[in-house]
């Protein structure tokens, strides 16, 4: 089954809900599983965009589901992103904030 996904760098709200009306269509026609991901929903954003098929996931779901994984995982994760970025969106601005991102966190302490 295919994963599809239709990502916002802010925090959705009930009226943010319609706007997703045709990506969760096209969901259904493709029969895939479709999560929308954002920084945060307002109340009743992510229920509305649930009752469309959808899956509402936010930062703290998105940290929590990552703190499972082995770190063998992440570090393909976060490849699989850099490859991503530097190679299918050709976006230099991307790809240099990743690898500061990426950098900071390596030398965070660990704990």
């Amino acid at each position: 089954m295919a994963i599809t996904a239709e990502v916002k760098q802010r925090e959705l709200t009930e009226e943010h809900v319609s706007e997703l009306a045709k990506f969760a269509g096209d969901v259904a026609i493709r029969g895939a599983i479709g999560m929308v991901v954002a920084l945060s929903f307002t109340p009743g954003a992510k229920e509305g965009i649930e009752a469309m098929g959808l899956i509402a996931i936010d930062i703290d779901d998105l940290l929590r589901i990552v703190s499972l994984w082995d770190p063998m995982k992440q570090r393909t994760a976060v490849a699989s992103f850099e490859y991503y970025a530097h190679h299918v969106e050709r976006n230099s601005s991307l790809s240099n904030r990743l690898r500061a991102f990426v950098k900071d966190r390596s030398e965070c302490p660990k704990g």
